[in-house]
């Protein structure tokens, strides 16, 4: 914000060229640009907010401003081109940081399925709609820590575009969006059960099934390239994430599971940059992947209730 500020206060402050035609000063959200005279192209220093600004320090931006007094178009975005590359942070070190964050969701995903599996397991005799609607968010988080492992083997090669690579990343947005939509279930059944109790839990329990996971597969029409991970059109890209920031909403009756999201829900991909992208990744990641754990220890192993149904369960012949 110091740096757009400065921006600003820069723009308003400095006269214009007395004569001629020129290209505007401006601050695209990025890099403040001075005027810009036809047929030259103006360089700027790469912005000081940048956290890796000591290695970018000496390097620059490039804009061109056309004959005719405007900024170059870029063909693709129709914004003015500009050339940020030098500005870029290093190859290596956002390497190192993808692969700290890679091990640090892996150890959670694996975590959260190897609890998740143990719970279903050694719950199997407990027979009534909440604990339906327990496995069914079990089953949806065994499901995204799978899908997350096996889209991390695509990972050497983000350029393909085979039927394996493209299954396994749409079954990795099928699995997130039905985990929340199923933790909108948990919260729906909730409140049936303290206000709206005269609706059947059987005829119920089909409406969870519907929006647990038919809603999540009515959201999976995204237009994505190389390998479906990459998003050419954030338009589309909003068919999905317009229904989960509503259904993470909900999770303010879960503190623990739902704190950082209220948070997170106003930080867009779009506006995260820098250090605050990575402070968002990390959050994001970290939650996410032990999401399943905290799951199944919140309402299960340490369950007083669910724990009285499992010994309930056994008949007086499996107890002696």
């Amino acid at each position: 914000w110091q740096y757009r500020n400065e921006c600003f206060q820069k723009i308003t402050s400095e006269p214009y060229p007395l004569t001629g035609v020129f290209c505007n000063r401006t601050f695209d959200m990025y890099i403040c640009w001075p005027d810009g005279f036809p047929g030259t192209t103006v360089n700027v220093s790469c912005p000081w907010y940048l956290p890796w600004q000591s290695r970018v320090r000496d390097r620059y931006a490039f804009r061109y401003c056309s004959d005719n007094g405007s900024w170059l178009l870029d063909l693709v975005s129709q914004g003015p081109w500009a050339d940020s590359s030098q500005c870029a942070e290093d190859d290596v070190v956002r390497h190192s940081i993808q692969r700290k964050l890679r091990f640090v969701y892996t150890a959670g995903y694996t975590l959260s399925l190897i609890s998740l599996v143990a719970f279903l397991l050694s719950h199997r005799k407990l027979r009534c709609t909440r604990n339906y609607i327990h496995v069914n968010l079990f089953s949806s988080f065994i499901l995204r820590a799978i899908s997350v492992l096996l889209k991390d083997s695509f990972t050497d090669s983000p350029d393909s575009e085979s039927v394996p690579c493209r299954a396994a990343q749409l079954l990795l947005h099928y699995s997130v969006a039905s985990s929340w939509y199923w933790l909108l279930v948990e919260g729906i059944f909730l409140y049936t059960l303290l206000v709206l109790s005269v609706f059947s839990p059987t005829k119920s329990y089909r409406l969870y099934l519907m929006i647990g996971w038919g809603m999540a597969e009515g959201i999976m029409c995204l237009c994505l390239c190389r390998c479906w991970r990459q998003n050419s059109n954030m338009g589309f890209w909003w068919i999905l994430r317009a229904p989960l920031l509503l259904t993470k909403s909900t999770l303010i009756l879960i503190p623990m599971l739902g704190v950082h999201e209220i948070v997170l829900a106003l930080v867009t991909d779009e506006m995260a940059e820098g250090t605050l992208r990575y402070l968002k990744l990390s959050v994001e990641l970290f939650f996410g992947s032990v999401q399943g754990f905290l799951v199944a220890v919140l309402y299960c192993f340490i369950n007083r209730e669910v724990s009285g149904q499992q010994v309930n369960s056994f008949s007086p012949s499996e107890i002696t």
